[in-house]
């Protein structure tokens, strides 16, 4: 016989598992009340010598580093022996995460009087947390109606930020009625250099298409960059009166911010309404 000695991320070792992310790959807070459950089953040769690290490994939301104790020099129990570990992680404690980025937990076998082995850790479970809720589709109808003319300035609602980038124009939330809804987004370049606006998404999506209407010049077009502003994926603005869609899409990474580009001819407009989002 041949034993296989243990050693960091042996895949006889469980991984930790928090039950509420049932696909092992996202953690929705909008998807049920109170704490979050950590379990990890009963690993080979586990006995009640064993003493166990942890933890959580994430980002706050001022985007730094941050680690989350959930188990410190624990020494396991004969229940524990038997049924595995379960601990909570408290939705206070989740709130302090930021939201849409990855966090890990980790579970680490540390040395004992017995054994003397060197530390083991487990393979760590990946988690994507999500704490504002889904948006899939955006058409203005609950924002007020607001106007913006320099560069700095910015709308913000429930699915992304407006901010005027740069060039002479207005970008404002309107009655403009190129939609099923009343209001429609609507940019208007007065000047002679391109109008830039920014949308910064709550989400990150692998696809987003929206409705586009009054174009009356080539040249216009959208922007697709992910988390780390790399551009991933971009669109020119079809001639068009009616509201026609186009589509940016960009499955191996995700788009986080959206960017307009207006063409300075004529004081052109450009409507955009009716977004629809996939994860």
């Amino acid at each position: 016989m041949i034993l296989l000695k243990i050693t960091d991320g042996d895949t006889r070792l469980p991984s930790p598992r928090v039950p509420q992310a049932a696909d092992d790959k996202v953690l929705d807070l909008n998807t049920f009340e109170g704490n979050a459950d950590v379990t990890v089953l009963p690993w080979i040769g586990i006995s009640t010598d064993n003493i166990v690290n942890l933890k959580l490994l994430g980002k706050d939301n001022n985007n730094s580093d941050c680690t989350i104790q959930i188990l410190t020099s624990h020494k396991i129990t004969e229940t524990e022996k038997i049924s595995g570990i379960k601990e909570s992680l408290t939705r206070e404690q989740l709130l302090t995460l930021k939201h849409n980025t990855v966090f890990e937990v980790v579970l680490e076998l540390l040395p004992n009087s017995i054994t003397n082995s060197p530390p083991i850790k487990f393979t760590a479970l990946k988690l994507n947390l999500l704490q504002i809720p889904l948006i899939t589709m955006e058409n203005f109808e609950n924002w007020p109606a607001a106007l913006i003319s320099s560069p700095g300035q910015f709308i913000e609602g429930t699915s992304m930020k407006i901010v005027h980038l740069s060039g002479s124009g207005t970008i404002a939330i309107t009655k403009a009625g190129y939609g099923r809804g009343e209001k429609s987004l609507f940019l208007v370049n007065n000047g002679a250099s391109i109008l830039k606006s920014c949308l910064e998404l709550k989400y990150s999506y692998s696809q987003i298409s929206f409705l586009v209407a009054e174009v009356q010049f080539a040249g216009s077009s959208a922007k697709g960059y992910n988390e780390r502003n790399d551009l991933i994926a971009e669109i020119p603005f079809p001639i068009t009166l009616p509201p026609l869609r186009v589509t940016l899409m960009k499955f191996e990474e995700k788009i986080s911010k959206l960017e307009f580009n207006i063409v300075g001819n004529r004081g052109e407009g450009i409507a955009v309404d009716e977004f629809i989002f996939n994860v």
